[in-house]
């Protein structure tokens, strides 16, 4: 039987966790709130990239997970450029 994480999401109508299983993270039976993933960087991001489908509540609403990434700054170190002082 394979190895996979859960992801936890509250029914947006009532409430009630909703569990989604992902084998995007290290799948080895971690348990996430959907909330929390956005402070976990990239393990966060792995382990949203997969969850797929949708999961039905209890109450009949259906519950789908969308993940979208934002990049604010994107850094690049190059060891063969030097810095020039006066360049700031």
């Amino acid at each position: 039987m394979g190895m996979f994480d859960r992801v936890w999401v509250d029914c947006p109508k009532c409430g009630v966790p909703i569990e989604f299983q992902t084998k995007g993270g290290p799948c080895r039976s971690k348990e996430y709130r959907v909330h929390d993933l956005s402070q976990r960087g990239r393990e966060g991001i792995d382990v949203l990239s997969g969850v797929n489908g949708h999961e039905v509540c209890r109450c009949g609403t259906m519950v789908e997970v969308v993940a979208h990434v934002h990049i604010d700054t994107v850094r690049v170190y190059r060891p063969d450029l030097q810095v020039n002082e006066d360049d700031g």
